[in-house]
């Protein structure tokens, strides 16, 4: 791990923030499901560690798509898997089951390079999750978001789900002094920021 900042400018889709990433990092994925977004990591990123962390058979986000159907959910994870058997079986990626923000607790603090959020969408759930992983990010780390919305347009999106990944990252970053949080412009955007290196 490097103690150098992290920071990667302003970029247009979560692929490029990727791509911006130095290779060789130690990062996690929080909120998988068929890890699609994995693989983006892996070929742009090509990190050292990649630790993913989800339940995948019971979410938060009652209503939504990811986990209407268990028997779906066993299949995604199944395929992710097989998809992914060689740097499993390498140590690169490490799937964790398990709950957000719960499962935080079992990597130290300040272990990660970076993190990508992409669980529980509503205000609280995400706020938590801020709570919870950005302590395992070292200085000069970064912290990603998935589902950010723009300060002023609607939070409610897919499946009419009120949505709150936005604005609990616009106060996490206000309550700690973080300037720069940025995001992306595609559709769906993704919020993102540098852990200061002075915490």
């Amino acid at each position: 791990m490097s103690a150098v900042p992290l920071d990667i400018g302003q970029v247009a889709s979560r692929k490029e923030i990727m791509k911006a990433l130095p290779r060789g990092l130690v990062g996690a994925e929080v909120g998988v499901w068929r890890g699609t977004f994995s693989q983006v990591i892996l070929k742009y990123c090509c990190p050292k560690i990649l630790y993913l962390f989800d339940n995948w058979f019971e979410g938060t986000d009652k209503g939504t798509y990811a986990y209407d159907e268990p028997i779906k959910c066993l299949h995604a994870v199944r395929g992710m898997m097989v998809r992914n058997r060689r740097a499993i079986i390498a140590g690169v990626l490490r799937p964790l089951c398990g709950l957000s923000p719960a499962v935080s607790a079992l990597l130290p603090d300040e272990h990660l390079d970076f993190v990508y959020i992409d669980a529980s969408h509503d205000y609280e759930s995400h706020k938590a999750d801020l709570a919870a992983w950005v302590p395992k990010v070292r200085p000069g780390g970064l912290i990603a978001c998935h589902d950010y919305n723009v300060e002023g347009s609607s939070e409610a999106f897919w499946n009419r789900q009120v949505w709150g990944v936005g604005r609990a990252m616009r106060e996490y970053c206000a309550e700690h002094g973080i300037e720069e949080l940025r995001h992306t412009e595609d559709l769906v955007q993704t919020g993102y920021f540098v852990k200061p290196m002075e915490a």
